[in-house]
């Protein structure tokens, strides 16, 4: 491509840019420069407050851009630390209480500098009395953490972009979904329990659970020091489970790539089969790395 030719090709490219965004602007889009994820204008606007409500028993949470936190505390409260802008939009009726993010318009980033280090985190908060009920949750946070402590819950939990952690809960029913961050759970109690992670890490520790289903499809599953009674695990990569109790588990455990199968020590390639008429079952599949398999009575 000669000089001349290039240099049209570089002015229509101009052009067609400078056009998308008039017409982007002219739409209700906002032109900013970014530097750690935020805007300039908006960089110092962080305001903490907090909303009143009352004793709940359904929650629904819509947020984009900020941690959301559920938490064990001395009282139902909602409090957060955000941009202004974001201050939570709240309304309950009776005991069902919706959280939600405004809405924004669109924004057309013409630089972005990342200072992640540097940046304060947005969150909203909802401390929830000791020993309260189970409370049905549909949580969804888009491109920020999830923290559920020592709050029951049943329900839904999502994360588009960032990781969830559950602590010191206890579950009847629950779904947790995260698109590309951890998900993690520790000493809680789960009947029936379904985790999926479409490119980070699964890790269970400490944990009693009836009926567990979790697929990571992109990476690696860990259950360490966990009570079980039946599981159907599915990950791209290594499978570890750490079982408290005997070994009287029927197992079905399979690499499809070939790869060690280790039970209790032993190894053997590709494939494990055993059934122990116990009622208690583990099945696994790793597409591409190894599974492992250990009993220790505790």
């Amino acid at each position: 491509m000669n000089r001349k030719t290039l240099l049209i090709a570089t002015c229509a490219l101009i052009v067609v840019g400078a056009m998308a965004v008039k017409i982007s602007i002219g739409m209700g889009a906002i032109p900013v420069v970014k530097i750690g994820g935020e805007s300039v204008e908006e960089s110092q606007n962080m305001v903490r407050g907090n909303i009143d409500i009352s004793e709940f028993d359904t929650l629904t949470i819509d947020a984009s851009t900020v941690d959301v936190r559920i938490l064990e505390g001395d009282a139902y409260k909602l409090e957060y630390n955000v941009k202004e802008k974001y201050v939570p939009e709240v309304s309950q009726d009776g005991k069902n209480l919706t959280v939600k993010q405004p809405s924004l318009k669109a924004e057309i980033v013409f630089f972005d500098m990342d200072l992640t280090a540097c940046k304060e985190e947005s969150s909203y908060t909802i401390t929830v009395p000791k020993d309260t009920a189970p409370i049905n949750v549909d949580v969804k946070a888009s491109t920020d953490d999830v923290v559920i402590d020592g709050v029951d819950v049943n329900g839904k939990v999502v994360s588009d972009t960032d990781s969830i952690t559950l602590s010191n809960v206890s579950s009847s029913d629950l779904y947790v979904k995260s698109s590309t961050g951890k998900i993690k759970l520790d000493y809680s109690e789960f009947d029936k329990l379904e985790l999926e992670s479409s490119t980070d890490d699964i890790i269970v520790e400490n944990c009693t659970i009836n009926d567990l289903a979790a697929d990571s499809s992109s990476d690696k599953i860990t259950l360490n020091n966990v009570k079980l009674n039946t599981a159907n695990l599915k990950a791209l990569d290594d499978i570890v489970i750490d079982i408290v109790g005997q070994n009287d588990y029927s197992l079905d455990l399979t690499s499809s790539t070939g790869e060690d199968i280790i039970v209790e020590g032993n190894t053997t390639e590709g494939s494990f089969k055993s059934d122990n008429g116990s009622g208690k079952s583990i099945t696994a599949k790793s597409s591409t790395g190894e599974i492992k398999v250990s009993f220790a009575n505790k």
